[in-house]
């Protein structure tokens, strides 16, 4: 059956208009191309002007609209959870609906949602075949939008397997091709500005730790440079309406989606701040000991995770116990535990997601205690986190904390303890193909 896209564009030409002529006052000559090509969707008001245009009744584009809305929640679903970082639920809210068959934006979408949370729950595989799918397809079309997506992705899929090279690889080529997207049709969409800044995150500590520091600090400012509109959520709210009026003349769709997210995003704050005041006075009231107001809103209009801060954190932590500072090293692992600890008791925690920032912390804090001389505690704790992360079945991870257990026995001259956790190593090793690299991203 004929897609939407590929009826508006089979009228079009039967009637002997350009694109430019089909969207004149409706929208750019490249929205009616990605229309026609599947790669984005009309809203109904718009679909309804181009049919009208077209002379054409609506209902002749809509055929198949009820399976498509079905379709589209339940992707939108998926992405939904796979952003809240419950992988399970978006698989399942994916694999509850037909799989869209032809190409276009729907495959593309269902696709890369089910990668990510493929990848999530440690299915490489299938992870794999979705993103080979998606990359195929866009270096035939040349599909640049699509191919920034999937390398993005591709280089999330590296990293948490272990390849940091070639996630170094793909993260660097989506980065420059965002950057090319982003000027193309200027301004910048504000999902694209956010998407460059994250890279930039994560390619930051990639190149910290291969001693690149000029790379490092280039790719930090250009990420600040990118995220400088996203300090509040009012302030993504305003960047967002300012995309809407420079694009109204030209593109009244893209301005139509960006007013509409800014104002999603002003109405959840308002409820965040309706919470937090009402509890407030109740508190008053009830004679409670007072909240911490501002903790509340922070965390809940800013963070969905406290994943980016404990990242941030665990960076500032190395440098500090590579500087001698171990005091203030273990005052952070402290608050670092707190926060993880508060998030692990909400309802929406992903235990495995939790279970690794607590191996993380607790590998920090060995380090620490390490570099204070005491030095059996550090190696009780850390030979602790290698046996937790074997039990959870990481056997990477755990041979990579015993790669530096491994290292103290030998500084110390505990030649027999050596061996013994060497022999340890290599049967962990031979449990993955991927070679062992513990550390945060």
């Amino acid at each position: 059956m004929p897609t939407i896209g590929e009826k508006i564009r089979e009228i079009r030409l039967q009637r002997g208009l350009t694109q430019s002529q089909l969207g004149e006052g409706l929208v750019s000559p490249s929205m009616i191309s990605q229309i026609e090509a599947d790669r984005t969707r009309p809203s109904y008001p718009l679909l309804t002007a181009i049919a009208n245009r077209l002379g054409m009744p609506v209902e002749y584009f809509l055929d198949d609209l009820d399976d498509k809305f079905t379709l589209q929640a339940h992707i939108r679903l998926g992405e939904y959870f796979v952003r809240r970082h419950q992988p399970a639920r978006a698989l399942e809210a994916l694999q509850a609906s037909p799989e869209p068959a032809s190409p276009g934006l729907l495959r593309h979408e269902y696709l890369l949602h089910l990668a990510q949370a493929h990848g999530a729950v440690g299915d490489v595989r299938q992870a794999t075949a979705c993103l080979e799918e998606l990359r195929e397809h866009a270096l035939r079309t040349q599909d640049a939008r699509l191919l920034f997506h999937v390398r993005k992705q591709t280089g999330r899929l590296e990293y948490d397997t272990g390849n940091e090279d070639g996630a170094m690889h793909e993260w660097t080529k989506a980065l420059q091709l965002g950057e090319e997207l982003a000027g193309q049709d200027p301004p910048a969409p504000v999902a694209l500005k956010g998407e460059l800044a994250e890279l930039c995150l994560w390619l930051y500590p990639l190149h910290v730790r291969r001693g690149e520091w000029d790379a490092a600090m280039r790719i930090l400012q250009r990420g600040a440079e990118l995220a400088q509109e996203f300090s509040r959520l009012h302030d993504v709210a305003d960047a967002l309406v300012q995309e809407a009026q420079a694009v109204l003349e030209h593109d009244a769709v893209r301005a139509k989606e960006a007013v509409e997210r800014a104002i999603h995003l002003l109405q959840g704050l308002h409820l965040a701040e309706l919470h937090m005041t009402l509890r407030t006075h109740l508190g008053l009231h009830q004679h409670d000991p007072a909240p911490d107001a501002w903790t509340h809103a922070a965390r809940a209009t800013v963070a969905a995770s406290p994943g980016p801060f404990l990242d941030a954190e665990l960076l500032r932590i190395d440098r500090l116990i590579q500087s001698g500072s171990v005091d203030d090293a273990l005052r952070r692992l402290d608050r670092c535990e707190s926060i993880l600890q508060d998030y692990a008791q909400e309802p929406e925690a992903y235990p495995r997601w939790v279970e690794t920032y607590r191996a993380h912390i607790q590998a920090a804090r060995a380090r620490a205690e390490y570099r204070a001389g005491t030095v059996n505690l550090a190696l009780t704790r850390l030979l602790t986190v290698a046996d937790e992360l074997e039990q959870q079945d990481a056997p990477r991870e755990s041979a990579a904390i015993l790669g530096l257990a491994l290292a103290w026995y030998a500084e110390r001259g505990q030649h027999e303890a050596v061996e013994q956790v060497y022999q340890h190593i290599e049967r962990l090793l031979n449990a993955t193909n991927r070679p062992a690299q513990f550390s945060h991203p």
